[in-house]
């Protein structure tokens, strides 16, 4: 009975944990002139190395020439996911100047997360927290929130 109990306790922990999201230190949006992206890139992926994470990074070009920029990096039960922010530039004509581009070349978003409940949450925050700052030190302009596309966000300064 005890071990029954302690189960399904241990079982609605994880549930509960895994369902959870603290988007304080899950999500950060970096804005860039889109000729900074393999900078960007490249922070990022030596950011998460120093992390304890193994990283790699990958594109993707559609034959209109809009490239899709992606790092991906895991280790120590966390993970890390930075690509170009989604956009539709229909939604706000302040964007208009993206033309119908997919994916906004200035505007990231960054995320890490842990990768296995209970394990990782603690190291995902302060890889988070660490990332953040850094990039910031190195003079990218962090947000907490997505702009709605980078042109925008470039002027706002």
């Amino acid at each position: 009975m005890w071990l029954r109990a302690s189960t399904l306790l241990v079982a609605l922990a994880v549930f509960t944990s895994s369902c959870s999201r603290n988007d304080q230190y899950s999500e950060i949006y970096v804005l860039i002139e889109p000729a900074q992206t393999v900078r960007l890139t490249n922070a990022i992926k030596t950011l998460a190395h120093e992390q304890g994470l193994d990283a790699w990074e990958t594109q993707a070009t559609d034959d209109r020439d809009r490239t899709m920029h992606v790092v991906e990096a895991k280790g120590h039960f966390v993970k890390l996911w930075a690509q170009n922010m989604p956009i539709n530039t229909l939604e706000d004509s302040r964007c208009a100047a993206l033309g119908d581009a997919e994916v906004d070349p200035g505007q990231f978003v960054v995320s890490v997360e842990a990768s296995v409940p209970l394990l990782g949450t603690a190291r995902a925050r302060s890889s988070m927290s660490s990332i953040k700052s850094r990039l910031k030190a190195l003079g990218f302009r962090v947000l907490d929130h997505p702009s709605s596309c980078s042109v925008i966000g470039l002027k706002k300064g």
